[in-house]
Formats: structure tokens, C-alpha cells, sequence
């Protein structure tokens, strides 16, 4: 990340906020200190700067982030539910009988499909076109990779909870992974430019733990699969032999990596997505400001 956009000594651009407190640093020079904080104003002077690209863009970041948020919380719910509904189909596992089945089941999947769409809308919010004089030309692949997988993952998400067969919502979640995993990934390094441009640096030294927790996250998911289709693809001849129907067991097996999974991934992304939800509004709330005082771009 580069500090030096002008000179030792000259005079910082109107849209310079200190990295530290927010303070407005028009008219100091790079080589003075934030008056608030006292932190050196050149750490400020960053050359592919947030605030460039004006109050109005900051704030799609703010509320899509915000959506993105709330629309995970709705769907770890819906998870949760779902997983309670798969657990009382076993009986062998003691689930509990004193309420429906329908209920965690219904529940889960209208919060499936609600925080989905939350998911959806909040970051096509949170991803308008950079129109500031530092925006990369890589971006507008990457807003396009986003949003093709991550309507690809809704529609097909969507379908296969609606319908409610087995099969269907294997495969809709076996789609949906390999498209949320795309977008994880592509979300972190987006994540990461933004972090740069308001000078977050504890968000960025947490960016290579969401990138391993997705790597196990996505290695779980996998294995999960692969033991559902075993239990699918085992020959009847052979569950006969079994005091323990193998199927079962490689059913529970999988349940039990998907969980794993599940939980590597709240792990790496949802504090990531909290944090620049965070970082985000802050920044809303430092360029408003910069609206009234003829510094917008």
C-alpha cells in the first residue's frame, strides 16, 4: 500500500480523513500529525483513497454490507433448522419427539431461501462501479464473476428447497457450495482492496485466517459429499451383512463433516463480513461530511 500521493511537506488533497480517528484532514500538510489523534498524516495520504469515489458509493458499501450481514445470520438459522429436522429422522439418535417435524423443517427452509436473498441483494448493493480516478480495471471482471455466481447459486439454492426432494437439494447444495466458494474467495480480496483504501489494517492481518478456514471449510464440504454419495452408491447385498446399516453410518458421517464445515465457515466469514460491515459505516459516517464542503469528486 502506498502512502506518498504528494510530497513530504505538501498539502493533503480535501478528501483526506485520518486512518485512526476520522478527523478531516484538509489543509494540513503530510508531514503534520492528525490534531485529534496525533497520528502522522502521511499514514492518511493513501493514493488509491475510499473517499475518492464520493459519499454515495461509501454508502451502497455501508448498507450492502450491513444486508449481507443480516441476510447470514437469517440463513445460519435456516441451517440450524434443518439440521434439527435431519436429526429426528434418526431415530437412532435419541432426537426428540415433543414437537413436529414440519416445524424446524418449514421454518428452516423459509430462512434458507430469505437470508439467500438478503445475501443477493445486499452485496449487489454493496458492489456499484467505482467511478474514482483509482478504480482498477480488474474490477468490473470481478463485479461480474460475483454476481453470476452468486445468482447461479440463488436460483438453483432456491429451486432445489422449494421442491424439497432429496436429490434436488442434493444437488442444489452440491452447486451452491462450489458458487459460494468462488464468491468467498473472490469477496476476501475484495474485501482486502477496500480494508486498504480507508487504511484497516487489523482487517487485513485477519484476511489469511478467513482464506484457510475457507480451504478447510471447502475440504469438509467435499468429504461430506463423497460420503453421502457411499451411502447412496453401497450395494444392498453388502448392507445386508451389516449389524449397523452402512448407509446410516456414512449418512451421520457426512451430517457430521457438513456440520464441520458449516462451522469453518461461520468461522472465517462471518466475522470478516461483521468487521467490514463495521469499517464500512464508519467510512459512511467520515464522508458525509465531505459532501458540504466542495471536496467530492
Amino acid at each position: 500500500m502506498s502512502y506518498a500521493r504528494g510530497m513530504q511537506g505538501a498539502t493533503l488533497p480535501g478528501k483526506t480523513v485520518c486512518i485512526s480517528c476520522g478527523y478531516h484532514l484538509a489543509g494540513l500538510k503530510n508531514a503534520d500529525l492528525c490534531p485529534e489523534c496525533g497520528t502522522p498524516c502521511a499514514q492518511s495520504d493513501i493514493q488509491d483513497n475510499l473517499y475518492d469515489a464520493g459519499y454515495p458509493y461509501i454508502t451502497r458499501l455501508a448498507i450492502g454490507s450491513r444486508l449481507v450481514l443480516y441476510g447470514q445470520y437469517v440463513y445460519l438459522f435456516g441451517i440450524f433448522a434443518r439440521l434439527l429436522a435431519a436429526w429426528m429422522l434418526i431415530p437412532a439418535l435419541g432426537a426428540p419427539n415433543w414437537f413436529s417435524l414440519s416445524i424446524p423443517n418449514e421454518s428452516g427452509r423459509i430462512a434458507m431461501v430469505a437470508g439467500s436473498s438478503l445475501w443477493v441483494v445486499g452485496w449487489f448493493i454493496a458492489m456499484p462501479p467505482d467511478t474514482s480516478a483509482s478504480a482498477e480495471k480488474g474490477q468490473r471482471t470481478t463485479r461480474m464473476i460475483f454476481r453470476t455466481t452468486i445468482v447461479a447459486a440463488f436460483i438453483i439454492h432456491t429451486l432445489g428447497f422449494v421442491f424439497d426432494h432429496p436429490l434436488a437439494i442434493f444437488f442444489a447444495v452440491f452447486i451452491m457450495t462450489g458458487a459460494t466458494f468462488i464468491t468467498y474467495f473472490v469477496t476476501l480480496a475484495w474485501m482486502k482492496r477496500n480494508a486498504i483504501r480507508v487504511g484497516d489494517q487489523e482487517f487485513i492481518k485477519s484476511i489469511p485466517f478467513s482464506k484457510t478456514a475457507g480451504v478447510l471449510a471447502l475440504l469438509l464440504f467435499l468429504s461430506a459429499y463423497i460420503c453421502f454419495i457411499v451411502a447412496i452408491l453401497t450395494p444392498q447385498e453388502l448392507l445386508q451383512r451389516q449389524p449397523v446399516e452402512a448407509s446410516t453410518i456414512y449418512i451421520i458421517l457426512a451430517g457430521l463433516l457438513f456440520a464441520l464445515g458449516v462451522l469453518a465457515g461461520i468461522t472465517g466469514y462471518f466475522p470478516m463480513v461483521h468487521s467490514f460491515a463495521k469499517a464500512m459505516t464508519q467510512a459512511r459516517q467520515r464522508a458525509e461530511p465531505l459532501q458540504y464542503t466542495g471536496t467530492q469528486p
